[in-house]
């Protein structure tokens, strides 16, 4: 529950920090500090950690035991790197969408590609929760 709590704050103020943008508010839900995290949810993160170490994790857990090392390593490896590539374009694009948002234009291949394929259309029905910071 702790976990949850102080990783979902951290997430929520790096955000704001790193984007100027806010993806939750909670500031209208009892029991909040700053409107970054609640009691509700806190204890919602409670019952999935249960869940998880109780159930979820030792099934997954004997499943993969089942897969050979010379699968699995590199199974490991690819999905990794599509994780790191996929944050990577999320970063590139949100941070593009915000500086469309301030009027800056495309300087270059990259931004121009991020605006094609990234444009505000698509990035509000993405980020539909997500309202700019101040």
């Amino acid at each position: 529950m702790v976990a949850g709590t102080v990783i979902e704050h951290l997430c929520s103020w790096v955000q704001e920090m790193a984007f100027g943008t806010v993806s939750w508010d909670y500031s209208k839900v009892p029991l909040n500090i700053g409107g970054r995290v609640c009691l509700l949810y806190s204890v919602f993160w409670g019952l999935l950690a249960i869940l998880w170490v109780k159930r979820l994790q030792p099934a997954m857990e004997k499943s993969i035991s089942k897969i050979p090392n010379r699968i699995g390593k590199p199974l490991t490896y690819a999905l990794l790197a599509f994780f790191i590539i996929v944050s990577i374009i999320s970063i590139a694009a949100v941070s593009r969408w915000m500086m469309r948002i301030d009027g800056v234009p495309a300087n270059g291949n990259i931004s121009m590609l991020l605006d094609r394929f990234f444009h505000n259309d698509f990035m509000e029905v993405i980020y539909n929760n997500m309202k700019i910071a101040g």
